[in-house]
């Protein structure tokens, strides 16, 4: 805050972008489950700034704003419809004990004490006495023997998985050691699995999983005497399928942390958008209760709370509610597409993380998705530390609407450092410069 010709002016930087508008969403999620943290602390620098009475707002994106009061006021107004629509509506998971749930559908659940959150495996059971297990995250073996036995299964013969996060495959070796399970993976996860070093996204997995099948999106697999259906199910994560089958004659829906049983019956049925999973605003939960709808489960097994039963208004309802996230954030992100300002990752380098050998060349690749529903010319300059060289660090090139590119750039060691260094990629885009908008570390 300054005064300027006795006026009261006030730097912003990225706290208001316009009247009703911010620069991105997902500077303003701060914590993973922290939904609202950012608005609601973007309306307390509100009030401190009302307190001062300034004539000007300076933001560092977008237009001098020249109605402080009115420009606050709505974006307050579009903080408070979010707060409403993204604080969630979930029935923590409180059953921890193994439950049969249908005499061939069973959640594993775990030993007394341990966290109710970490019990998100399934298992369907088929009459030779094998296991398929949806998920398997913090169960030790003791829980499975005991699962076994209890119902009287010969072997664990497949394992596959909602989505990529470590709660949903972390004890999957300890797995391996003493069953011949097949580790089945849906293909937009399978080289997070196998790489989880070239991936800056939250929750992976510190070591890999290789794939003994691969599933596509729509591929019915048979498998014993259950169909199962494996299709893309965007919701938390871009990366997430979702499972459909029918078990003693109900229909069966797994699917994964997109959808949780609601606390408050009152309440819209709601779902946890985390930009830095990757989350599209065009799909997402859009796309999540399309499916559900599609389907018509008798029962949903959810991750992270109990099963329940939906009924098609319910659904509706849940579509109606990601209709109205992606129309709010099209309205709040002061971007040429809102995607720019949701999508966290439409700008990233792959890999993310590089080991090379000595002075080695090696190669990263530029990944941009370009949302414009026009041509997107393009600039990048990489911006190298002095310890790495690139022959060619600077690049121009096109990219179609609504595709997205990877642009490879071989670079070479110079000298050793025990230091990581950092690339980073400086972008123009229809001649308007982002910065530097991509990084990544060589060890």
């Amino acid at each position: 805050m300054t005064k300027v010709d006795e006026q009261t002016v006030v730097f912003t930087g990225d706290l208001i972008a316009g009247e009703g508008k911010v620069h991105n969403w997902y500077d303003l999620h701060w914590n993973y489950y922290g939904f609202t943290q950012g608005i609601n602390a973007s309306d307390h620098s509100f009030e401190r700034i009302r307190e001062e009475k300034p004539k000007l707002l300076l933001p560092s994106h977008g237009e001098p704003i020249h109605n402080p009061d009115r420009a606050m006021a709505e974006n307050g107004r579009i903080y408070a419809n979010l707060r409403e629509m993204l604080l969630p509506n979930e029935l923590h998971r409180t059953m921890g004990q193994m439950r049969q749930i249908l005499p061939h559908l069973v959640h594993l659940g775990g030993p007394d004490g341990s966290p109710l959150g970490g019990m998100t495996t399934y298992a369907i059971l088929s009459e030779s006495g094998r296991a398929l297990l949806y998920d398997y995250g913090y169960v030790d073996l003791e829980q499975v023997e005991l699962f076994k036995k209890q119902f009287n299964i010969e072997n664990i013969d497949v394992a596959t998985f909602s989505h990529y996060h470590d709660d949903h495959m972390i004890r999957v070796h300890d797995l391996l050691r003493d069953n011949d399970t097949k580790i089945w993976v849906f293909e937009n996860m399978v080289d997070i699995l196998r790489n989880p070093e070239r991936y800056r996204l939250p929750c992976l997995l510190p070591f890999p999983i290789r794939a003994d099948r691969v599933l596509k999106d729509g591929e019915k697999v048979r498998w014993e005497e259950y169909t199962l259906e494996f299709f893309h199910m965007p919701g938390q994560t871009e990366f997430h399928q979702g499972l459909f089958t029918v078990i003693d004659g109900k229909k069966i829906l797994f699917t994964g942390d997109n959808t949780w049983k609601k606390e408050d019956r009152e309440r819209t049925r709601n779902g946890p958008v985390v930009p830095q999973n990757e989350y599209l605003i065009d799909g997402g939960f859009i796309t999540c209760a399309k499916k559900m709808l599609q389907y018509m489960p008798d029962i949903v097994c959810p991750s992270h709370t109990e099963e329940y039963s939906p009924s098609r208004a319910d659904l509706e309802e849940f579509l109606d509610w990601a209709y109205r996230v992606r129309d709010t954030m099209t309205h709040l992100v002061d971007q040429p597409d809102p995607n720019f300002g949701v999508d966290y990752r439409w700008c990233h380098f792959y890999p993310y993380q590089s080991y090379p050998e000595g002075s080695d060349e090696f190669e990263i690749e530029l990944v941009i998705r370009n949302h414009l529903f026009k041509q997107a010319n393009v600039e990048v300059e990489l911006k190298l530390p002095p310890e790495l060289d690139c022959s060619v660090p600077n690049r121009s090139f096109k990219i179609s609407p609504k595709t997205q590119v990877a642009v490879p750039f071989r670079l070479r060691r110079l000298r050793d450092s025990e230091e990581r260094q950092v690339v980073t990629a400086d972008l123009t885009i229809n001649n308007h410069r982002f910065g530097e908008r991509a990084e990544a570390l060589v060890h």
